[in-house]
């Protein structure tokens, strides 16, 4: 796996100009690093592939984008903050026919409380079948109701190819309390299993979410049958 050093220099230089959207520890500086670290991560695990139609659900300041230019993936991300989706049109802009940004204006307590659309009922604007990956990263995390869950993972379901995968985190009850908040959404390990068999998504790797740390969250690797 190799990645292009013209890159990262790039990046580092971009990220200075972040105004709004997540940065790690608050550090913009961070971004490439720690979204480099993700996606090195979602390679060993064959989460992705080279050659791939990634679609990123919370695509944020493009953390997990970044690394990816110097692959041949063609990436679509979507994300609720306009001021992150601005940012990642003129920073990608270089890489603009391979990578694209999605405005969506979802209703969300904490990162987007001025929202006009209720995730609950919302079918995304893309044909099904369409992905060969998608990525919900620390999205689960901050959903506020099983709803919005069950939307979104059902969603991902319809636009993901036969045999594509899901990779998506959670916070996970037990061990810790079932809270339905913005900020931090705990949804019951039992509600999780039956929304993935009940699509018909495989779980084909799992590690983590065992204690109640706010980082320590449970990932899994879903396929469609």
């Amino acid at each position: 796996m190799e990645f292009k050093e013209d890159s990262k220099k790039y990046f580092h230089e971009k990220c200075l100009e972040i105004k709004s959207g997540y940065t790690p520890h608050n550090q913009r500086i961070e971004t490439y690093g720690s979204g480099l670290q993700t996606i090195s991560h979602l390679f060993d695990i064959s989460a992705i592939k080279d050659g791939q139609s990634i679609l990123e659900i919370g695509s944020g300041t493009g953390r997990l984008a970044m690394p990816l230019v110097d692959w041949n993936v063609n990436y679509t991300g979507v994300e609720v903050v306009k001021e992150a989706v601005d940012f990642c049109t003129n920073a990608f802009f270089p890489w603009k026919e391979r990578f694209r940004f999605q405005h969506v204006d979802l209703y969300n307590e904490y990162y987007n409380p001025k929202g006009n659309i209720f995730l609950s009922d919302y079918r995304f604007e893309f044909p099904d079948e369409s992905f060969d990956s998608i990525i919900f990263c620390s999205v689960m995390t901050h959903i506020s109701m099983e709803d919005n869950a069950e939307n979104y993972l059902k969603e991902a379901f319809r636009m993901l190819k036969r045999g594509g995968k899901i990779w998506v985190t959670w916070f996970r009850c037990p061990p810790n309390g079932e809270l339905n908040e913005a900020l931090r959404t705990c949804l019951k390990e039992s509600f999780i299993f039956n929304l993935i068999a009940d699509l018909g998504l495989r779980i084909e790797y799992t590690f983590g979410g065992f204690t109640s740390y706010w980082h320590d969250q449970w990932e899994t690797l879903l396929v469609k049958k």
